[in-house]
């Protein structure tokens, strides 16, 4: 049968102190809970402060927006913020990073509807972005037909052309003309006096499938109003036979599509919140980005201030980084940097967040990275003009802040619950072991107090311990000593028997004598 000794039991009953482990996890995750809740509600109030400073300022929205009923993609453009300036060569390859952003244009963009239409006759790639005081757009047009303009023809149109059509910031609608003669640097043309307009500049690249264009020209000729148009002519025989396919209407100006650049006047004020440890969004009611501030991989809020790892400092700093830090992180997670975040279309955001601000309501909500390592939470507060919301400031920041405080302070608290289990177990263990020793000298002494036969051969000296054993111990003292007592008194018992026994037998007898 299985026997426990008291040291055993004592250990088995140490076991229990793996709780505080558990204990102090649950403790700390509710507290994260309430960290959250707090961050969440910080970041309501970050964009609070900054739809605050956005407030009944219509001239910071009205150009922008142009108050449209509706924003059609494809038609209506915008001018994404570029990273670095594009190399005018034709051979796209500053716009990799942006592929996901251009938009197509098939047969459904055709002036003239066609439905034999085919996508290698005629379709193009598109999206414009600015960098610094430049707007630069990008046509990856498929075309199974390429017809240069004629060295000697001063005819700008009898050949395969871009035309630009666009709105001035004093309302005047210009039109210009892209007609290479061949592959290389190309400018534009007055489309009404034929002259080269040498401040729109291009490259155009013939390619397997058609051709590239890259084009810039300077932000500030630019309204709210711009529209692009590919025209395809297969023959120079008369009658010309062209395609034309536009981003938009470009016969009639009212038609013309809208294009929307990101606000430097914006971006201005959204530079006084860049220390907020916050990914900050201005978009207009079309849910189109006015303005943007910071990235998401350092916005960690104002929970990470402070917690970066630093070098061990001394002998005790290294163990626990050395021998700890692993033995904690096998139930513990690091909050990665580096995550994969999914491409916001900074031309049409989405959310319900977004959703419920542009409506008028302040909103927050949570989504993980598609990655899952990392929890974005996102918040919105709309931004008012005279009783109507026309746009809405989105804050975003990762969790990563709140992990990390978290893990430091389980660090913490797993180093103090390692002490005390250490510093109880040893201490039950040396208790238990002194316990079993003066139980053990106790059963020692009282064996040896008593022989084979019984008889009491000794005596127990009781100890002066005023707890439960020292009373046992003299309790067995007193025990002992009356059972010594005890045996003494029948061991001289028989003597003194036989001596009662002999008295009356003598007086018999010598009554006997005497009367004999």
């Amino acid at each position: 049968m299985l026997r426990f000794g008291l040291r055993s039991k004592f250990i088995l009953l140490s076991c229990f102190l793996f709780l505080l482990p558990w204990l102090g996890y649950e403790y700390v995750w509710e507290m994260e809970k309430f960290l959250r809740q707090g961050q969440e509600k910080t970041l309501v109030g970050t964009t609070r402060a900054l739809a605050t400073a956005l407030h009944e300022r219509p001239a910071l929205f009205d150009e922008q927006t142009n108050f449209l009923d509706q924003v059609v993609k494809g038609r209506d453009l915008y001018a994404y913020n570029l990273k670095n300036a594009i190399q005018l060569d034709g051979k796209l390859s500053d716009w990799q990073s942006y592929q996901p952003l251009f938009w197509h244009y098939d047969k459904r963009y055709l002036q003239k509807a066609d439905k034999e239409h085919k996508a290698e006759d005629l379709s193009f790639d598109h999206m414009v972005g600015k960098f610094d005081n430049y707007l630069y757009a990008v046509f990856k047009v498929t075309d199974d037909h390429l017809v240069y303009r004629a060295k000697n023809s001063l005819s700008i149109t009898n050949n395969d052309h871009l035309i630009i059509g666009l709105k001035s910031p004093d309302g005047d609608f210009n039109t210009y003309i892209i007609a290479p003669r061949q592959d290389g640097w190309v400018n534009a043309f007055d489309a009404n006096t034929k002259t080269p307009f040498t401040k729109i500049q291009g490259y155009f690249i013939r390619t397997e499938s058609g051709y590239n264009v890259e084009l810039r020209f300077p932000i500030n000729m630019l309204g709210n109003k711009l529209g692009f148009a590919v025209v395809d002519i297969d023959t120079k025989k008369a009658p010309l036979d062209f395609k034309t396919m536009s981003t938009s209407n470009l016969n009639n100006p009212s038609d013309l599509g809208s294009v929307l650049v990101p606000s430097p006047e914006i971006n201005r004020i959204l530079k006084g919140m860049g220390h907020s440890g916050s990914r900050i969004w201005v978009v207009d009611n079309h849910h189109r980005v006015l303005a943007q501030s910071g990235t998401i991989q350092n916005a960690d809020g104002v929970w990470a201030d402070g917690l970066k790892n630093q070098p061990p400092k001394n002998a005790w700093q290294r163990f626990e980084q050395t021998y700890l830090h692993p033995l904690y992180y096998k139930i513990l997670t690091r909050p990665e940097n580096e995550f994969l975040d999914t491409l916001h279309d900074v031309a049409s955001m989405q959310g319900t967040h977004l959703a419920k601000a542009l409506k008028g309501q302040p909103a927050s909500s949570w989504r993980l990275t598609p990655d899952s390592k990392a929890v974005i939470l996102s918040a919105a507060y709309p931004i008012w003009i005279e009783d109507k919301v026309i746009g809405a400031v989105i804050a975003e920041e990762t969790t990563n802040g709140v992990r990390t405080l978290r893990n430091k302070s389980l660090e913490k608290l797993f180093n103090v619950i390692l002490a005390v289990m250490l510093i109880g177990t040893v201490t039950l263990f040396f208790f238990a072991s002194r316990i079993s020793s003066r139980i053990r000298r106790l059963r020692d002494t009282a064996e040896q107090a008593i022989d084979a036969q019984g008889r009491i051969t000794g005596s127990i000296n009781y100890s002066d311990s005023n707890d439960e054993i020292g009373d046992l111990s003299r309790s067995f003292a007193n025990i002992v000593g009356r059972l010594g007592g005890y045996t003494n008194y029948l061991e001289n018992m028989s003597s003194r028997l036989s001596h009662e026994l002999r008295t009356p037998v003598a007086v018999v007898r010598s009554s006997l004598e005497n009367l004999q």
